[in-house]
C-alpha cells in the first residue's frame, strides 16, 4: 500500500512539473506565437529593403526615375560593389559625388536613392539632405523602369539577392505577387514595418511621394 501510495505522489509530482515547465515554455514565447497568430510581420534585422520606387515620373522618364533604399537594421550597410537588376539589364551602384559627397554607406535606419547618372531628379524632387545620394553608372536604371511592368532586383556585392519586388506582371524569379501599375506621377511605397516578400502585400499605391524620408502608410 505504501509502494502504491508513494508511485501515485510520484507520478502526480511528475505531471504538475511539466505542465509548469511547459506553461513557463509557452508564456516564454507569448510575444512570438502571438505575432504568428496575428499575422504580424516585422522587418528583417539583416535585409536592406527596397523601399520606393519611382518609374512613371510627370517629368522626363529618362532622368527622372529613382530607387529609394532603407536599412532596418542597427549598423550601417555599405552597397558599394551592389547591383540593381530590372527584367533586361544589370546596372552597379555607386556613390554620386555630383549631387552627394559620394559615399555609399547607408546609416541605420537611414535612406539612400538611387537615381541614373544623368539625373534631374534633384531638381524636380526634394531629397532630404541626410539622405544618401546614389546612381547607376549609366544613363539609365536597368532598361529604363517600365511604367506597366517591370521588377528591381536589389544584389549584394557576391551576388545575392537581397530584395526584389515586382510590379504590372507576375515574374519567376521574384517571390510573391506583383502591385498592379501606378499612376503617372505617383510612386510604389512599402507600408512601414512590412516585409513578406510579397510585393502585392507590401507595397501601396503612393499619390505623394517621399524619397528619401519614411513613407506616409
Amino acid at each position: 500500500m505504501k509502494k502504491t501510495l508513494a508511485t501515485i505522489i510520484y507520478f502526480t509530482l511528475s505531471l504538475t512539473l511539466i505542465s509548469i515547465g511547459y506553461t513557463i515554455s509557452f508564456f516564454s514565447d507569448t510575444e512570438t506565437s502571438t505575432n504568428n497568430l496575428l499575422g504580424i510581420t516585422t522587418l528583417s534585422s539583416d535585409n536592406l529593403l527596397i523601399n520606393e520606387v519611382m518609374y512613371d515620373p510627370t517629368q522626363n522618364d529618362n532622368f527622372n526615375e529613382w530607387i529609394e533604399l532603407y536599412n532596418p537594421t542597427d549598423k550601417p550597410v555599405d552597397v558599394d560593389g551592389w547591383r540593381i537588376v530590372d527584367n533586361e539589364e544589370e546596372d552597379l551602384i555607386e556613390g554620386d559625388d555630383v549631387n552627394g559627397n559620394g559615399t555609399t554607406i547607408i546609416p541605420p535606419h537611414g535612406y539612400a536613392i538611387i537615381t541614373d547618372s544623368n539625373t534631374h531628379v534633384y531638381d524636380n524632387f526634394i531629397i532630404p539632405e541626410n539622405a544618401i545620394k546614389l546612381r547607376v553608372e549609366d544613363n539609365s536604371i536597368g532598361n529604363d523602369l517600365g511604367n506597366e511592368n517591370d521588377k528591381i532586383i536589389l544584389k549584394n556585392a557576391t551576388g545575392v539577392i537581397v530584395d526584389a519586388i515586382e510590379w504590372g506582371s507576375d515574374y519567376t524569379d521574384v517571390p510573391g505577387s506583383p502591385i498592379s501599375d501606378v499612376d503617372e506621377g505617383h510612386s510604389i511605397a512599402r507600408y512601414t514595418n512590412v516585409d513578406t516578400n510579397d510585393t502585392l502585400a507590401d507595397f501601396y499605391d503612393e499619390t505623394d511621394p517621399t524619397p528619401g524620408s519614411e513613407n506616409i502608410v
